[in-house]
């Protein structure tokens, strides 16, 4: 997708310098260490009118050269980045009214930015009134969002919010434009989704390879936006517990925890999913507060880490579901790494914890520079290997 110069609209080559044809200075929104341009922003406001149905105004688009415009979209997306989120993907759905082909078609350049937000808000619209839901839900501000990084082939970010008609965020009545922003209420987000556009195009409708649709749940607990953006329902617990042990090993890496210590943590995790799997009352969900406990108990009580893993995890964007459910073998799984040769005349299965070096007295022994491994084995195994090798 093009980005365009917001005074002249020229389309610019490289975003990153001034524009060649107006020279005006690129907008850019710094969203953690990314420069981020904003492609396109428009607010609807969706609640109930005189006979108790659910209907929508949708503003104008955005000034994105607004000072109050640019802030908003950096706070509402450090907001959603720092919240627990549910990963998944889009149903399997060819219909011309559904989400998967909405974005398609904008992927395309068959509609405008303000085509694609006037169809998911009538989404939005027809779903809030079903029978079962029209009663419980309450109206708000939902907020369209598209922003992509300078990468030529990144089609950006879709982000869709829904927030308290009294919260933090203040719009124009008649444009529905920011206008101001006070200090930021947690519970003004109610719901929100984040579509990849560069990862849905790369896996809709197989759906292989990284989660490009996440869910936060903010002050509403209702499955309202997952229902009317198509999203499946199901957790990816397999998925949820990998990303979980590889946000460990990566923590600790950077925290400089040591190997004894991230060894600690993962024997203290792996315990409790087994443990959870094994529940006779049936208690198997883990959520990541509980694994963050975990990691705490393992660390000094004076310890500069102590109780930053879950903020690590959303942070970093590891696609661990707010909950999930462990099986007696995902984390052993987890925790595996899988070795062949060249040739594939053999294949192991080695526990992380137990490769170390030459000093070490772990089972497994990485020589230094050689792509070379030492096993211990059983005297058994032993036995057999050596009858092969000595017929």
């Amino acid at each position: 997708m093009d980005i365009t110069c917001l005074e002249c609209g020229n389309v610019l080559d490289d975003p990153t310098v001034a524009c060649d044809k107006c020279g005006a200075t690129p907008h850019v929104v710094v969203l953690g260490k990314q420069s981020y341009f904003p492609i396109g922003a428009v607010t609807a406001n969706l609640e109930k009118n005189d006979s108790r149905a659910f209907d929508y105004r949708l503003g104008e688009v955005w000034d994105l050269k607004n000072e109050v415009t640019s802030e908003f979209i950096t706070r509402i997306e450090k907001k959603f980045s720092r919240k627990n989120k549910f990963h998944n993907f889009l149903d399997s759905d060819h219909n011309p009214s559904s989400i998967p082909t909405i974005l398609k078609k904008y992927i395309n350049k068959n509609n405008e930015f303000i085509d694609l937000s006037r169809a998911i808000i009538e989404k939005l619209k027809h779903n809030a009134n079903n029978e079962s839901r029209v009663a419980q839900l309450q109206g708000g501000s939902v907020v369209f969002i598209h922003y992509k990084s300078t990468e030529p082939e990144d089609l950006g970010k879709l982000l869709i919010v829904m927030v308290d008609k009294q919260s933090a965020y203040d719009f124009d009545s008649d444009k529905l434009t920011p206008t101001r922003l006070n200090p930021i209420n947690t519970d003004a987000l109610r719901q929100a989704a984040m579509f990849d556009l560069t990862l849905f195009e790369a896996s809709y409708p197989e759906n292989k390879g990284d989660s490009y649709v996440h869910f936060l749940q903010g002050k509403s607990k209702s499955d309202f936006f997952k229902d009317s953006l198509g999203c499946r329902h199901d957790s990816d617990n397999k998925r949820s517990i990998q990303q979980l042990f590889s946000a460990i090993d990566i923590f600790a890496s950077k925290n400089s925890l040591g190997r004894v210590l991230r060894d600690t943590i993962d024997n203290e995790v792996k315990s409790l999913l087994e443990k959870k799997s094994k529940d006779k009352h049936g208690n198997k969900s883990v959520k990541i507060e509980d694994i963050s406990k975990i990691i705490d108990s393992c660390l000094t009580d004076s310890h500069k880490c102590k109780g930053t893993f879950v903020d690590f995890v959303n942070l970093n964007g590891f696609q661990i579901d707010p909950q999930f459910e462990p099986t007696p073998k995902a984390a052993e799984s987890a925790l595996t790494i899988e070795v062949a040769d060249n040739d594939n005349n053999f294949k192991l299965k080695i526990m992380r914890g137990a490769i170390g070096d030459e000093k070490s007295n772990k089972p497994v022994i990485l020589t230094d520079n050689k792509c070379e491994i030492v096993i211990k084995l059983s005297q058994a195994n032993y036995d057999e290997l050596k009858r092969y090798r000595d017929s």
